[in-house]
């Protein structure tokens, strides 16, 4: 499919002489009401007896260029290629040699593989002049080639408002094994529909360093309208995109949209290390709706440098998977910037804190922010006990504006229980914090309710009104009551003595009861009950979300190492069931989850204050 360009009727004769002496070359004109040289050798002959342009097998892209160059118009022009030579099911290769291909300087000009097969190869060129093509005419670009193993880049854009790729089939670009794949200097250059470093890569040794380089103004990385599929193709190799190079003039304005990185379009793999990377002396870069994946940092903005700062960088709406690291790292140093108060620092988009969610249940998510930032929540890929947790998509309605206070809720989310949640905050100047931790959605309430008591002894927990076990109305069942405290039992018997004289609500208890029976009682929260755990074994009550025992018992830390739990359900009472330790593999845990309302059995390496995650 070719570009679609609006040709001109006629663009003149033009004749130019290349000074040189002995030897001038001289460059053929196009054609009056051509708007097309084409290519048709796949040789590139430096020499000074080259073929003329245009030829039926003699124009070589080399000739093919300079004639373009010579022509002085500003009206529309094709470079393509001769579909006979080049054809579409098997590719011809045009190796470059000798000297890089001259810069394509004509304005409104395009380089066309677009409906042909060409690919453009330069392995004996050396330095940094060594491009597969360089464009340096204002609105000229190139697409439909394929690049392959140059030196500097594949494609080199200097020129105002150059392009690199279209967006359609046919029209994009494929680079390889060059050492970037787009260099863009010129202002409001546009990089689309490009398949870069999509070979396999050796990992120890990748070719390409860095898929595409951004270094000017209003550079377009994408698009602003979603295609399908992405726009750019990004993967294997250790920087996707990168905005800036360290040192040079100041630019803003640089957007990043709609790319596909660190995946190929045929949902392949194809890691990086880092998805965007934000260097100064750039600022106000817009990187959204691009889909990041198998990435060992999603988004990252150096630090300050000798006083230099990015800043006024929006991230929103980037989906992600699978990364190894963080998704939005302000620093790049692979570490969460912990919340200050305050929160008026310098350094990358000002380490802007990220917001913090207070309450999070299935009717009601609410925390603060700084005032008047904009909020968008992400759920999360949650691996219980880790710190591994990475955004995945915004949530539908999670986009909320904190007040002037810095609070923010929405009510009725579309959330579940058992959904893990990450946030982020932009402030009014653009700059996006990065993503807080992982929060878990509850139900909003607990209920504990009537306990069916086995014959044997049952650990379980009481949820009746305190009550004196003397004047206690216990189902007769019931012969002994036992309570673990402070390392030894206080009991309780029927008509004996006892040391055991209340039970309390909540409290975890030995019951041994003769038959079936039922211990009636209830209790509904909506808040997390805390227990105070002392050195040694103690025996509590679990009332906190349901989730998994990594999770529940995260708040301790190292500070217990066995947990037990004691099984009533009647097939087998009496039988121990074993968790572990926070070392124990998860093949040997005879239960996964903390279950609300339920006793279980701890061995505590030192007293902590369990507050477990809110139901």
């Amino acid at each position: 499919m070719a570009l679609i360009w609006k040709l001109s009727a006629a663009l003149g004769c033009v004749l130019a002489v290349l000074a040189g002496g002995a030897g001038s070359r001289i460059v053929q004109p196009v054609r009056a009401a051509d708007a097309v040289i084409t290519v048709t050798s796949t040789l590139d002959d430096t020499g000074d007896d080259v073929p003329e342009c245009p030829s039926d097998t003699l124009c070589t892209l080399r000739q093919a260029i300079e004639t373009a160059n010579a022509d002085g118009s500003d009206d529309l022009l094709h470079i393509v290629f001769d579909p006979a030579i080049f054809p579409l099911v098997e590719p011809a290769t045009i190796e470059i040699t000798g000297q890089a291909l001259p810069a394509l300087s004509r304005s409104n000009a395009a380089i066309d593989g677009s409906g042909a097969g060409v690919i453009l190869t330069g392995p004996t060129l050396t330095g940094p002049e060594a491009n597969g093509v360089a464009i340096t005419g204002t609105a000229s670009g190139v697409a439909g080639l394929q690049f392959v193993d140059f030196a500097a880049a594949c494609i080199f854009l200097e020129g105002v408002d150059t392009f690199a790729g279209v967006h359609a089939e046919g029209s994009r670009n494929r680079l390889d094994d060059c050492a970037i794949g787009i260099l863009a200097t010129g202002a409001g250059a546009k990089i689309r529909g490009n398949v870069i470093g999509m070979k396999p890569a050796d990992p120890a040794t990748p070719a390409m360093q860095t898929g595409v380089v951004a270094a000017a103004a209003d550079v377009v990385i994408g698009g602003v309208v979603p295609p399908i599929p992405a726009y750019n193709a990004i993967g294997n190799v250790p920087s996707a995109i990168v905005v800036g190079r360290g040192a040079g003039d100041a630019f803003s304005g640089v957007v990043v949209r709609h790319n596909l990185i660190g995946e190929s379009y045929e949902r392949m793999a194809a890691p990086v290390d880092t998805a965007v990377l934000i260097d100064h002396p750039s600022n106000a870069t817009l990187v959204a709706d691009n889909a990041i994946h198998n990435a060992g940092t999603g988004i990252a903005i150096v630090a300050d440098v000798n006083g230099m700062t990015t800043a006024g960088n929006t991230l929103t709406g980037n989906t992600y998977e699978g990364l190894r690291g963080l998704a939005i790292d302000l620093g790049f140093d692979g570490l969460r910037n912990p919340n200050d108060d305050g929160d008026a620092d310098n350094g990358p988009n000002t380490f802007l804190n990220f917001p913090v969610l207070t309450t999070s249940s299935q009717s009601l998510l609410a925390g603060t922010a700084c005032a008047n930032c904009r909020v968008t929540l992400y759920g999360a890929s949650h691996v219980p006990g880790t710190n591994s947790d990475f955004p995945l998509s915004p949530i539908i309605g999670g986009d909320v504006f904190a007040d002037d206070t810095g609070q923010f809720s929405i009510a009725s989310p579309l959330v579940s229980p058992g959904d893990w949640l990450m946030g982020i905050a932009t402030d009014a100047a653009g700059n996006t914090s990065e993503f807080s931790p992982s929060v878990y959605v509850g139900a909003g309430t607990v209920q504990c309710g009537n306990i069916a008591l086995q014959p044997g002894w049952n650990l379980v927990g009481y949820f009746g009104s305190t009550t004196s076990l003397e004047s206690s109305a216990l189902p007769q069942a019931i012969t002994a009551a036992h309570s673990l405290v402070g390392g030894s039992y206080a009991s309780w018997f029927p008509g004996g003595p006892s040391t055991l004289s209340f039970l309390q609500t909540g409290e975890p208890y030995w019951f041994y009861s003769d038959t079936l029976a039922a211990l009636d009682g209830g209790i509904s929260l909506s808040t997390a009950l805390p227990v105070e755990l002392s050195e040694g074994w103690n025996d509590f009550v679990y009332i906190g979300a349901a989730v998994d025992v990594a999770d529940a018992l995260a708040p301790l830390g190292d500070s217990w190492s066995a947990l037990y739990r004691f099984d009533n359900d009647g097939n087998a009472p009496g039988r121990w069931q074993s968790y572990g330790g926070p070392d124990t593999p998860g093949f040997a845990h005879a239960f996964k989850a903390m279950q609300p309302c339920t006793a279980f059995r701890i061995l505590m390496l030192s007293d902590q204050t369990f507050v477990p995650l809110a139901p």
